[in-house]
């Protein structure tokens, strides 16, 4: 099991490895692509995120807007109606039929502003809800029409039966039971509204306030992903090449036992490298060939030396030997028999110093022979001559 787990985790780290060198094996050109596409897919994601929140905040607002806008309807419907029921009182107070006329008036306005509420309610979520409590008020309110000011308008006509519309809209009065169902459905519906803007205002918030804090991790992201990749291509991009380029200046200074670096590298940092080792192995090989050269300059020069030391040694035997054989010649010549050659001669003018002065001795020698023999023969004619003066 042991065995099991370690080779597992030997593989594993094999893979790490390999996915860690796999990044500085790619082309420059793809790192430079990785990283630009690192850079854009942040920006891309913030600008996607901001979009969809910025699609929710204009519903928000959009949402805050037609429920604010159906407050003020609902407003306005609820001034309607309260201007219908002082309408009719002013009708019952001076029996004018200018303030039937108004509320006339004010009950198609009233209408209008719950036609306009329930268009305004399409495709709600509530609208359902919405348009049950609209149509309810409509119908209190047409029931209210009937019961309280047809009816009192057709009472007020007769005096007799006048206190009896006025006891209508009294205080135990059936006008007020009427009322009551419609203003609590536009209280209801005022309500919903305001629930609604309350909570479309919470989710402009929420978007405004992602918004902000999507727009600031973005950019957070993207210095952070920026100083990352920064380094990582300084790593596998600037630093070898900044290696390379001392390598290269240490190799053009001489220093050949230089280690060149990333040669094993796959993109183009490990081609300058291989390229650099290149230039490396033939600095090292021009170098054993100039030595080589300069030794065998060396030894040429040495036997060019050793040549001339010979021949001015044979030049310098040559004049010994020359000089000697005139020196002897010229004392020959003068008469000096006894002159002998004793300086060293080379072996080959050996045989020129031995015969100098063995012709010397053998010249010497005849001539003692024949300076003895004219000695006898003048003393043989001295001694004729002093016999024949005797």
């Amino acid at each position: 099991m042991r065995e099991g787990r370690s080779g597992d985790s030997a593989e594993h780290e094999h893979e790490l490895r390999g996915s860690r060198v796999s990044f500085s094996n790619l082309s420059i050109s793809r790192k430079l692509g990785l990283a630009f596409f690192a850079v854009v897919a942040t920006i891309i994601l913030m600008c996607a995120t901001m979009v969809w929140n910025l699609q929710r905040l204009e519903q928000a607002v959009e949402a805050e807007a037609t429920a604010s806008r159906s407050i003020d309807t609902i407003t306005n419907a609820q001034f309607r109606l309260s201007r219908q029921e002082n309408s009719f009182r002013g009708f019952l107070l001076s029996n004018d039929a200018y303030y039937i006329e108004r509320l006339a008036s004010h009950r198609a306005a009233f209408d209008e502003q719950l036609n306009n509420l329930r268009e305004w309610q399409r495709g709600h979520d509530n609208e359902a809800e919405m348009v049950a409590r609209i149509d309810a008020a409509q119908a209190a309110m047409s029931a209210w029409q009937a019961e309280i000011v047809d009816a009192g308008v057709i009472l007020a006509r007769d005096p007799i039966t006048r206190f009896r519309a006025i006891e209508l809209v009294g205080q135990s009065g059936k006008a007020d039971g009427l009322i009551a169902p419609i203003e609590e459905s536009m209280d209801a519906m005022q309500a919903d509204e305001r629930a609604e803007v309350a909570e479309a205002v919470a989710i402009r918030n929420a978007a405004e306030a992602l918004t902000e804090t999507v727009l600031y991790l973005g950019l957070l992201g993207a210095v952070l992903i920026s100083i990352v990749l920064g380094y990582l291509l300084s790593r596998s991009i600037a630093r070898p090449v900044s290696a390379l380029t001392s390598v290269m200046g240490r190799l053009a200074s001489g220093e050949n036992s230089v280690e060149v670096p990333a040669v094993s590298r796959k993109d183009e940092i490990g081609e300058m490298a291989r390229a650099v080792l290149v230039f490396k192995e033939a600095a090292i090989e021009k170098l054993r060939l100039e030595g080589r050269t300069e030794e065998e300059r060396s030894l040429s020069e040495a036997e060019r030396a050793r040549n001339e030391s010979e021949k001015a040694r044979v030049a310098e035997e040559d004049h010994v030997a020359i000089s000697s054989l005139a020196d002897g010649l010229s004392a020959l010549a003068s008469g000096d028999l006894t002159y002998r050659i004793t300086a060293p001669f080379a072996p080959k003018t050996q045989k020129l110093k031995d015969d100098f002065n063995r012709t010397a001795d053998q010249l010497e020698e005849t001539m003692s022979t024949i300076s003895g023999a004219i000695g006898g023969m003048r003393s043989g004619t001295s001694e004729v001559s002093q016999a024949a003066d005797d």
